[in-house]
């Protein structure tokens, strides 16, 4: 499988690797987003560093933002913190469109190129 989904007390960390495309994001999201845990996470990390190729295009991008925003209204009003962690030029380009098509009320998402930074920003606002 190209990904992981390791639930944690207070949130989720999605590990992907190998070659991805905008249906294996999808998945991830639905799968979060059906379970037990989704009303009450405080935070998410998506990490990228082990994908050797992302097929989706700047329209998945969008899709990804706009269906994220919908979930969200499941959270009512909740922001959660978000850490990507990437340093593939191509899948930072999409994460980019994500971020700039995302509400930020929602989602408080940043970017890092490694996993240290992620979880001491994940750490200092959810402890």
């Amino acid at each position: 499988m190209a990904y992981e989904i390791l639930g944690e007390n207070k949130g989720v960390q999605v590990v992907l690797r190998d070659a991805i495309n905008a249906g294996v994001v999808e998945e991830i999201n639905n799968a979060i987003a059906k379970s037990e845990q989704f009303d009450s996470l405080l935070y998410e990390v998506w990490d990228f560093l082990g994908v050797t190729s992302l097929q989706a295009t700047l329209d998945d991008a969008r899709q990804t933002a706009a269906l994220d925003d919908a979930a969200s209204l499941w959270r009512r009003g909740k922001t959660i913190p978000g850490a990507i962690i990437a340093d593939n030029e191509e899948i930072l380009s999409l994460v980019e469109e994500y971020l700039a098509n995302i509400d930020e009320s929602t989602y408080d998402a940043r970017v890092f190129d490694n996993r240290e930074d992620a979880e001491k920003w994940i750490a200092s606002i959810v402890g």
